[in-house]
């Protein structure tokens, strides 16, 4: 069987990608994984010779095969060929491409005859009815206030109706807008990635998510 996940989302992709791993592991934990890149200079013959030449000894084998398609010559007529061995094998494969258009003869392979499809979007900053003015100042009260100060911050923004997804992906915007980061401001922008996250599978506890990723940053 064969997943196929696309777009520019590196974070999402990979997180899938991690997800997937762990799935695979715990329903076999001698399961062998390997991952290929074509973006790394692989030669053609290394990534088709790994789909074609797994061992009957080592078992089964998990693929993840990543922006592969630009690489390799004939890739298309390859899966238009193959496709059903790759959804037979005793194998599973992961294919992950960050630039692959739809309605390209590769995608709509993929597309047809995966197992299961997944978009890794772009993440953007929501349209919200708060003027817009408002977040900014508070995520400027954030990066600015310290220690506990910063929970008073977050009261406010709930008094003004601004909502934690909404924050959040500010906070991110303001890492992303700067041509170089810090290592520190660069483990505060994974912080925020993951609290994005946590936002969006536990809506639940939202405030407690958003009040831990607010104190990392206070006490940067």
């Amino acid at each position: 069987m064969f997943y196929f996940l696309h777009g520019p989302n590196s974070f999402l992709a990979l997180k899938k990608i991690k997800e997937i791993k762990s799935l695979f592991l715990k329903k076999s934990s001698n399961l062998l994984i390997e991952e290929i890149d074509g973006e790394e200079g692989v030669a053609p013959e290394q990534i088709y010779g790994a789909i074609h030449n797994s061992s009957i000894l080592s078992g089964k084998k998990l693929f993840i095969l990543k922006n592969i398609a630009q690489s390799l010559p004939g890739f298309s007529d390859f899966l238009e060929e193959g496709a059903e061995d790759l959804k037979n094998s005793k194998n599973f494969f992961v294919f992950w491409e960050r630039d692959i258009k739809k309605g390209e003869k590769t995608f709509s392979l993929l597309e047809k005859h995966a197992e299961k499809v997944q978009e890794a979007k772009p993440e953007e900053i929501s349209e919200v009815s708060v003027p817009r003015n408002e977040i900014f100042r508070v995520v400027g009260d954030i990066f600015s206030q310290k220690g506990l100060r910063v929970i008073l911050v977050l009261q406010r923004a709930r008094m003004l109706g601004i909502i934690p997804r909404d924050l959040v992906n500010v906070i991110f915007w303001n890492f992303k807008r700067k041509s170089k980061i810090s290592q520190k401001e660069a483990g505060l922008a994974y912080e925020t990635l993951l609290a994005d996250m946590n936002l969006k599978m536990d809506s639940k506890n939202e405030t407690e998510n958003l009040e831990r990723l607010a104190l990392s940053i206070s006490k940067a």
